[in-house]
């Protein structure tokens, strides 16, 4: 066994950098051997064991210390060209709402994606602080808050029945020829999308500008004054509990066990993994179905909204991803993200994510004649549509596999204090 394991060793180390081959070199240099004069084969075995084991340790401490686990490739431009909307009917806002002190700087590659595009197709980009409205003054959590701000922006600045797309700064796009009415449906006022590593709705959302949707982001905004001070992760975990109340309603009443149920985790939560418990009570209220026309609401399925998170294929993008969530500057190391093939060797929690490097596929963007726009982008990291919806339907089963193993007994633990 030990004699087997250290043989692959000896190999991975050849391989990778030839570090075996001293070996012979090191075993006639050892001085105890002659002195001893100890030349059986099980000792010089055992020698030879013992220094594959130093190297290997040696190696690995310099390898992973120094970052270098492959060899930096050149960018290898791939090139996108993109024209201007045609019709431009649908008034469409995007709208990133940064908290007071918020360094800008930080969402550097992210925010000039969204200028180009928006300036691209005639959208109205609105890149605001949360200080501007005296009327959320009162919000102290700033994710709660942005939501309110969105709120004052539909009510004194953006006209009756337009759209707005509410991003959060740190999202990029990546494909500037998807246009974001491609989502938009007339029979729906409210869009979200599933995550596509857990259960969670993300807090982002495209809605229209009516009376039933001014309530229904006022409802969310105000839910700070209603939270548990538990664990709960402000305004994403409120998402599931007004989801469930909005198209459940009768799970605000004190007769629905599983709406009882649901509130019982969320006042008790502690951790992450009770969180997902609680979104996944909230589902079992409001089902599978992705559409509800009677509410207006749509949510989309997972890898059919607006955006990923950009760890989860660790930098991959395909031509029929739209946007990037989680750009952020201070992770962006392009040199360091390694260029080989990304196989199933994927993120899997919230946690890993930030010890891998990131880079953000657009090098450059221009502008040409007739309001055109050449991207640039890093053709290091493409991969096929195809490749990429393998990979995540991969991931999918993987990752729920792992949380479920832990959602009976937490169910259990809950419905004993409920």
């Amino acid at each position: 066994m030990i004699l087997s394991t250290s043989c692959t060793i000896f190999r991975l180390l050849f391989q990778f950098g030839g570090i075996a081959s001293i070996l012979p070199m090191v075993l006639q240099q050892i001085p105890a051997m002659e002195i001893l004069h100890l030349h059986s084969n099980r000792f010089k075995i055992t020698i030879a064991i013992a220094l594959v084991m130093i190297f290997a340790v040696i190696f690995l401490t310099l390898l992973f210390a120094s970052g270098r686990t492959f060899t930096v490739i050149p960018p290898e431009p791939f090139i996108i060209s993109a024209e201007p909307r045609t019709n431009k009917s649908i008034d469409i806002s995007i709208v990133i709402v940064l908290a007071n002190g918020t360094t800008a700087s930080n969402y550097q590659s992210a925010l000039n994606s969204v200028r180009k595009y928006s300036s691209l197709h005639g959208y109205r980009l609105l890149v605001e602080n949360d200080d501007k409205y005296k009327e959320c003054s009162r919000h102290k959590d700033k994710f709660f808050k942005r939501h309110c701000h969105t709120l004052q922006l539909m009510l004194n600045e953006l006209r009756e029945s337009s759209y707005v797309l509410f991003i959060d700064a740190d999202v990029g796009v990546v494909n500037p020829n998807k246009l974001i009415e491609e989502f938009i449906e007339p029979e729906f006022d409210i869009y979200l999308y599933n995550r596509y590593n857990n259960l969670e709705y993300a807090a982002q959302y495209l809605i229209k500008n009516n009376e039933n949707t001014r309530e229904w982001i006022a409802m969310w905004a105000d839910m700070e004054f209603t939270s548990p001070k538990s664990f709960h992760e402000t305004d994403n975990v409120a998402l599931h509990i007004l989801m469930m109340h909005y198209l459940v309603p009768e799970t605000k009443g004190e007769e629905s066990k599983i709406g009882k149920l649901c509130h019982t985790i969320w006042e008790k939560s502690e951790n992450v993994e009770d969180l997902f418990t609680l979104r996944a009570c909230t589902r079992m209220m409001i089902g599978d179905m992705s559409e509800f026309p009677e509410e207006r609401v749509k949510i989309f399925p997972k890898g059919q909204g607006w955006a990923r998170d950009i760890w989860i294929l660790r930098s991959r993008w395909s031509t029929d991803d739209f946007m990037l969530h989680d750009v952020r500057e201070e992770r962006l190391h392009p040199e360091k993200v390694p260029q080989d093939s990304v196989h199933y060797n994927l993120i899997l929690s919230e946690e890993d994510k930030y010890a891998y490097p990131l880079a953000f596929p657009i090098l450059n963007i221009s502008e040409t004649e007739g309001g055109k726009q050449i991207w640039t982008m890093d053709g290091r990291f493409l991969i096929s549509t195809a490749w990429r919806e393998k990979i995540l339907r991969r991931l999918l089963i993987k990752k729920w596999k792992q949380q479920y193993r832990n959602l009976g007994e937490n169910i259990s633990k809950f419905m004993r204090i409920a």
